[in-house]
């Protein structure tokens, strides 16, 4: 692996807005008045600043993951902990969508990824009012990791990212997709504990959060789910994915 100058504690990086304050900055009402016209102006440049270095993190975070993937996966974990440029919140969540769409076929490399989300997030430094932004995403890194290890029959140690997990959540934005999604991803680890009635609480809680976000392709994959729970005799064959992202 080449050396590299960057310092071992990498600088702590300040987190951009996520992509649903990625649009166009609203414009103040005409013939706006009161106490607060003054500051619109510097609260709409400070948005779009925002904005612009959430982009650029983006489009960096393509060309970091092409670097990481051509390291062995056990480098992987050294070079983001100690090379500062990995540090980038674009980063974080291109390695979610990794880990999502690993985990119906590769539960190890789903894991993987979520890991390197954690590690990213823990260098993460959101400025006042961020945070739970951040514990958004680390929910998502730690339930993708819990239904990872579900997947491969380490039943404890899924209850505990699980766990995490929900810690993450209460301390987050209040989403209630993110919600439902650790509903989704939790309820076949629940069903394989032999906890029948828990799961079907789960995915019922889900569709309905999804119903009301009007998210009706997640809510009707909820209900596909609860109709196989309805059949003890079959097999139950739903594999929930983590479908939640910023930018839905």
């Amino acid at each position: 692996m080449a050396s590299s100058n960057a310092p071992a504690h990498p600088a702590r990086h300040q987190l951009p807005f996520p992509q649903r304050w990625a649009g166009p900055v609203p414009e103040p009402e005409r013939g706006a008045a009161g106490p607060y016209e003054a500051l619109l102006p510097r609260v709409r440049q400070r948005l779009a600043v925002a904005v612009h270095e959430l982009m650029e993190s983006r489009r960096r975070a393509h060309g970091l993951w092409r670097e990481l993937a051509r390291v062995d996966k056990e480098h992987r974990p050294l070079l983001v902990a100690n090379q500062n440029r990995f540090t980038e919140w674009g980063l974080a969540e291109l390695l979610t969508e990794k880990a999502r769409e690993a985990l119906a076929g590769d539960p190890d490399a789903a894991e993987h990824h979520a890991a390197l989300v954690l590690m990213v997030c823990a260098q993460l430094d959101p400025p006042g009012g961020r945070l739970p932004l951040l514990r958004d995403l680390e929910a998502q890194a730690w339930a993708l990791a819990g239904a990872s290890r579900a997947a491969r029959g380490e039943h404890a140690a899924a209850g505990d990212a699980f766990r995490r997990a929900a810690g993450a959540l209460a301390q987050g934005s209040g989403d209630p997709l993110l919600r439902a999604d650790l509903l989704e991803l939790r309820a076949p680890w629940l069903l394989a504990r032999g906890r029948r009635q828990r799961a079907e609480l789960a995915l019922r809680e889900a569709q309905s959060l999804c119903t009301r976000a009007g998210e009706s392709g997640r809510a009707g994959r909820c209900a596909d789910a609860l109709d196989e729970l309805d059949h003890p005799g079959e097999p139950v064959r739903f594999r929930p994915t983590l479908a939640h992202s910023a930018g839905r």
